[in-house]
């Protein structure tokens, strides 16, 4: 009786483990796809404002002044670069330290934010190849080279006063942060977990104890049946119609043919030997 008391208790145990296991998992996944999903609605909602604050500078600037002025080129004598005037320069310093990239209508770059330029070189070249595309694609993704993860982008082509000034405008950041709530939903659970399936095995146990005492009853009876003189007695079962109460039935039934077997084989044996006295007698 023990054995199956223990062996229903490992059995609901373990279903249990596997239920909270697979249950766990699909909720971890959900959560952390929608962790994600909200922080990339997060940056990219970020993005967009400060690339309408770009826009809005760069509008309010080209109302009195040209935003792009010509300077002479760094290292090479005779030539010139196109650069953002020096109080536009400033006011986009100011701004988070987002990458920025402004080019001119011939795909050069006539402004990339401190942060950008920061970027191993190979990362700026690609970033520029991103710009130079025609068309532009305006939403993206990518994976700068050594700098340290994904990246979301926006790019916004400017018309107006300046569409002869300047061709896109790009801003682009980093995919950082831990997603903490799945991370502190996967330790809850690593933790409550345990103390859930331990719970439910004393649980369980304690039930299969109540379930199975009926069944322990029939056993000790027929165990006291087993000597032969207590073919009358029969076995209490168990109300309602289920598995045990159908065994009693049984029992009982099985033991009513062996008991009357039993009275037919005494009373052969009474009237043999009354017949066989008279012939031994004679004798």
């Amino acid at each position: 009786m023990q054995s199956i008391r223990w062996r229903l208790s490992v059995y609901y145990s373990v279903a249990l483990a596997l239920t909270i296991a697979v249950f766990g998992a699909v909720l971890y996944l959900e959560r952390r796809s929608s962790a994600v999903r909200e922080r990339d609605e997060q940056l990219t909602q970020r993005i967009e404002n400060e690339l309408a604050l770009i826009r809005s500078s760069i509008a309010e600037w080209s109302v009195y002044f040209d935003v792009v002025r010509e300077e002479p080129a760094i290292g090479r004598p005779g030539d010139v670069s196109r650069v953002l005037v020096d109080g536009l320069r400033s006011q986009l310093n100011g701004l988070p330290r987002d990458l920025i990239f402004i080019t001119d209508p011939a795909n050069r770059p006539v402004y990339i934010s401190r942060a950008a330029s920061e970027l191993d070189p190979s990362a700026l070249q690609q970033v520029l190849r991103i710009l130079q595309r025609s068309p532009l694609v305006t939403r993206g993704a990518l994976a700068l080279e050594g700098s340290g993860g994904p990246h979301r982008y926006a790019i916004d082509t400017l018309g107006g006063d300046v569409q002869g000034q300047i061709r896109a405008v790009m801003v682009a950041a980093r995919l950082e942060g831990p997603l903490r709530g799945p991370t502190q939903l996967l330790l809850s659970m690593l933790i409550v977990s345990p103390v859930i399936i331990l719970a439910s095995a004393i649980m369980g146990y304690w039930l299969a104890g109540r379930v199975l005492r009926p069944l322990d009853v029939m056993v000790g009876e027929v165990e006291a049946i087993q000597d032969g003189r207590s073919l009358h007695r029969r076995l209490a079962v168990p109300p309602g119609d289920d598995e045990l109460s159908r065994l009693g039935a049984n029992l009982n039934a099985m033991l009513s043919r062996v008991e009357r077997s039993f009275v037919a084989l005494r009373r052969f044996t009474a009237d043999a030997s009354h017949e066989l006295k008279t012939p031994l007698m004679v004798l």
